[in-house]
């Protein structure tokens, strides 16, 4: 879909573009081309605004009855004083849910990698998450609660194994993955609770013309477990790094948080088994959501995403007790998912 608008004339094709074209109108912009640059897993959308004088810019649509503007405008303003390097805020309505943001081009971290540079970008990215987490917010920021951590688990067991693979869950399956979540939620909450991201990965950077790495879709942003970022970023749900490679990322980050002072020795000991842990949370949620964007949603594209995602977990297999009961159910409804294509 393009939408392309030349003086006061306009195409738009539903009612909130209608209206996102008649506000920059009202703000000054009267010779533009306005196309879809992404859409996220929310009810956010992104179009690239061109001018024929002038570099370009992005603007955010988030329906003011689904989402707010206020959490990324505020994290948007205390982060930049970290040199944290997100986009910068030209112009807004709160009321209509648009914003104007600096455009840090299409080039996404996960496009720009190759095998010869690897490890230098995600040096780039493991030493801004530093920052990230190294930052102290000018106001709090809502924790990641054992509640919010065990209920995105949950959504593994409504849409992924019983609404997407039909698994019919026996109590004593459905009380054990309780057990195991729990265990997960606890491992995460004896970590040092920090700035998380929470989205950490290779969709969500940017690489500017300038060589610049880029942050965005930070509005979800909360004080949690140090390693959650860390292992979006590693563990990919995108994109995955061999183990060898994930090793040597995971020891520089070490180097650069025992630096940082955001681990000590004491952390070290157990800093993999947890990072591990973390992710197989993460996984769990990813995979639940994935099918809940396709069933609810329509969004059919992220359901290939979940091979990837579900072997982060499959592979650790039962290093750790707490994955026995998980793995069981995870091998069995991806067996469904095969035998059913």
């Amino acid at each position: 879909m393009k939408e392309t608008t030349n003086s006061n004339t306009t195409t738009a094709v539903d009612a909130r573009l209608e209206s996102l074209n008649q506000w920059l109108l009202g703000i000054g912009f009267t010779d533009y081309l306005l196309e879809p640059a992404s859409q996220d897993a929310s009810f956010r959308r992104y179009f690239r605004l061109t001018r024929k004088a002038g570099k370009s810019l992005i603007l955010m649509d988030a329906p003011p009855a689904n989402e707010s503007l206020s959490p990324f405008m505020e994290i948007a303003a205390d982060w930049s004083t970290s040199t944290i390097s997100v986009p910068q805020i030209y112009d807004y309505s709160r009321d209509l849910g648009f914003l104007i943001l600096e455009d840090f081009g299409n080039i996404t971290f996960l496009k720009k990698l190759s095998q010869d540079n690897i490890e230098s970008q995600y040096r780039v990215a493991i030493d801004e998450l530093i920052k990230i987490q190294k930052h102290k917010a000018e106001f709090a920021l809502p924790d990641y609660t054992r509640e919010l951590l065990l209920s995105e688990m949950g959504l593994f067991v409504d849409w992924f194994v019983v609404k997407h693979c039909r698994y019919q869950i026996s109590k004593k399956e459905r009380q054990a993955l309780e057990n195991s979540f729990y265990e997960l939620m606890q491992s995460a909450y004896q970590q040092k609770q920090v700035t998380v991201h929470r989205d950490y990965h290779s969709r969500n950077l940017m690489l500017s013309t300038e060589e610049r790495l880029g942050v965005i879709d930070f509005q979800d942003a909360v004080r949690g477990p140090l390693s959650y970022d860390l292992v979006s970023l590693l563990k990919d749900c995108y994109f995955k790094l061999c183990d060898s490679k994930r090793d040597v990322l995971l020891g520089y980050y070490l180097q650069q948080a025992t630096r940082a002072k955001l681990v000590d020795a004491s952390d070290l000991i157990s800093f993999k088994e947890r990072f591990e842990l973390m992710g197989v949370q993460r996984h769990l949620k990813a995979i639940g959501i994935f099918c809940r964007l396709f069933h609810r949603d329509g969004k059919e594209n992220y359901l290939e995403d979940i091979p990837l995602t579900a072997s982060y977990i499959t592979e650790l297999g039962n290093s750790y007790s707490v994955l026995i009961p998980i793995n069981e159910i995870l091998v069995k409804c991806l067996s469904l998912i095969e035998s059913n294509q």
